[in-house]
């Protein structure tokens, strides 16, 4: 099978990643029922288990239209069923039973019998390398009330804003509001997202940066360390929708002790600019 194993492989990380976002917090098992429909297979219905010990933790904010992650979800399973099929191993729906211990999550695909058709184990290593994970939305929940409470008084005392400026060297972001009313404050820049590509990157990753202007944004996402289930703060940059960028970016404006956050764009460029302001600005 060579390298259609390596695909396979990558396709279920994916596929996890996406069932992280779409099942409820704390599942150890989740049945998806899959249908095939023109464009493709959908999930139909979706059923999960918890350990059955305690309450199940509050979803997180993560700002990401659970509708749209299961349309992904399903594409995803028609991509690892065309390889499969590739293999001799064809499958056109049914349902998809995953069940997770502490260090692994099985992916089973089951046939209308019952029996199996594919089999696969995702093992710690590659789980803790995922954007989605347990430990990341621990970390969401931590900080998601005080952002709120911050941003709300924030986002009165600043009113709307129609242009921007930041100067790296001295980490001072000029606010243009929207009748005219200039604002400065000191910032951190926390990263870009470009909405072509549906891409975010950390600003710290950006080697034309002055280094300043990100280190304490740096700070929290210690890439040097590369935690454990945390790759969404380490990672230099990968693809995800806008609201869970600004999701991280919330985060992070409560870890440096921030003020506020504020979403910059320029006219005519389809990149957004999140600054962390250090200060209130005046």
């Amino acid at each position: 099978m060579g390298n259609d194993s390596e695909l396979l492989k990558a396709l279920t990380l994916a596929l996890q990643d996406s069932l992280m976002v779409v099942a409820p917090p704390g599942w150890t098992e989740v049945d998806l029922d899959i249908v095939a429909s023109p464009a493709g297979l959908r999930v139909g219905a979706l059923s999960a288990k918890g350990n059955g010990s305690t309450e199940p933790p509050p979803r997180p904010a993560l700002n990401i239209d659970v509708r749209e992650e299961a349309t992904r979800l399903g594409e995803g399973l028609t991509e690892l069923t065309r390889v499969l099929a590739e293999n001799g191993k064809p499958w056109d729906g049914g349902k998809v039973k995953i069940s997770r211990g502490k260090d692994f999550v099985e992916w089973k695909l089951l046939l209308p019998d019952g029996s199996m058709r594919w089999f696969t184990r995702l093992l710690l290593p590659d789980l803790e390398t995922l954007v989605f994970s347990d430990d990341l939305f621990d970390l969401l929940r931590g900080t998601e009330r005080a952002f709120h409470s911050l941003q709300g008084d924030f986002a009165r005392r600043l009113g709307s804003t129609t242009a921007h400026a930041y100067d790296e060297a001295s980490q001072r972001l000029t606010l243009t509001g929207a009748d005219g009313t200039i604002a400065h404050a000191t910032a951190q820049l926390v990263g870009s997202y470009t909405r072509e590509d549906f891409l975010w990157v950390w600003g710290w990753a950006v080697a034309e940066l002055d280094a300043a202007c990100t280190a304490k944004v740096r700070h929290v996402c210690a890439p040097e360390n590369t935690q454990a289930g945390l790759s969404a703060l380490w990672r230099d940059h990968f693809h995800c929708d806008e609201g869970f960028a600004w999701a991280l970016a919330a985060h992070i404006t409560v870890a440096v002790g921030g003020r506020g956050l504020v979403r910059a764009e320029s006219p005519g460029l389809p990149v957004v600019v999140l600054y962390a302001l250090l200060e209130n600005p005046a």
